[in-house]
């Protein structure tokens, strides 16, 4: 996230707001002096805050400056524990893109992010960087390293390519989680 796409809050602030255990937000009383204080408690207080975006993640609303703004949910998280918002993306270790316990996430750059990347749906082989050519019937592996392609080979059999990849992966540092299924 660019660092002035949304108005920084505070750990102070936050922690004032929510509550965080096991991985999610819970909104904290209001205090009885704010206008609307009862019936915001009566509905809000002691709940789960935040909602599931269509993405995947959640997100929380919260007021700044007199704006409601969206904020994902994993970000908080790392405010709220570490006290500073991350430098790059958050990775989710596990995959499971709500699972926002501090010990699943990683803050890392775009390019470490990839090494932990789902499998595509149009994949047919079944493993990431493995697929079959049409012409020569033959099984080729590929890896994506730096933004550069890597040809790792052509092989007769399925086994061969797959096992090419998976030494690559470990060669150039992927998450044991790459390729997982969606």
């Amino acid at each position: 996230m660019p660092a002035n796409s949304l108005p920084q809050i505070t750990q102070k602030y936050l922690k004032s707001r929510l509550d965080y255990r096991d991985g999610r937000f819970y909104w904290k009383p209001m205090s009885e002096l704010m206008r609307d204080a009862k019936r915001w408690n009566s509905r809000y207080s002691g709940k789960r805050a935040g909602y599931l975006h269509s993405g995947g993640y959640r997100h929380i609303k919260l007021t700044i400056n007199g704006k409601k703004q969206s904020y994902k949910e994993h970000r908080l998280a790392w405010l709220w524990v570490l006290g500073h918002w991350p430098a790059n993306e958050i990775d989710h270790g596990n995959g499971v893109k709500d699972d926002n316990r501090i010990e699943n996430l990683r803050d890392v750059d775009r390019i470490e992010n990839m090494k932990n990347a789902r499998i595509y749906s149009s994949n047919t082989s079944g493993v990431t960087g493995v697929l079959r050519h049409k012409d020569s019937k033959k099984w080729h592996s590929q890896i994506r390293v730096d933004k550069k392609n890597i040809y790792l080979g052509s092989f007769h059999d399925k086994f061969n390519a797959i096992c090419a990849r998976k030494s690559a992966e470990v060669r150039y540092n992927f998450h044991p989680n790459h390729g997982r299924a969606a």
